[in-house]
């Protein structure tokens, strides 16, 4: 409207954290089968870009759960193998598309 005085606030910021060798040694001795919520390209991306030789194939036999069909899409060209895309964003979507992913696996 006329005279509307637009405030902007920045209240959101993207901030990439590196992982700890301490978070890399918790992940060559987790147990599998293993499950990555994916819900941001930008994440996958930095995601692989900072493993670890080692941990790139292992990770690639990981169960991915997508939060779009795009971030599903984009998994798959990354070169996972077990890819699913859940209901939508939140945390227990992800959680119940992991956990019937998982559990229909081990019941075949």
């Amino acid at each position: 409207a006329r005279g509307a005085q637009l405030l902007r606030a920045d209240v959101y910021l993207r901030q990439p954290l590196p992982l700890s060798p301490r978070t890399l040694q918790r992940l060559r001795h987790a147990a599998t089968p293993w499950a990555l919520a994916v819900s941001s390209a930008d994440a996958l991306a930095r995601l692989l870009a900072q493993l670890p030789g080692d941990l790139q194939a292992p990770l690639r036999q990981a169960w991915v759960v997508a939060a779009s069909e795009r971030l599903a899409t984009q998994a798959e060209a990354a070169g996972f193998v077990h890819v699913v895309q859940a209901d939508g964003p939140l945390p227990a979507q992800l959680v119940q598309a992991a956990h019937r992913a998982i559990t229909r696996r081990a019941t075949c």
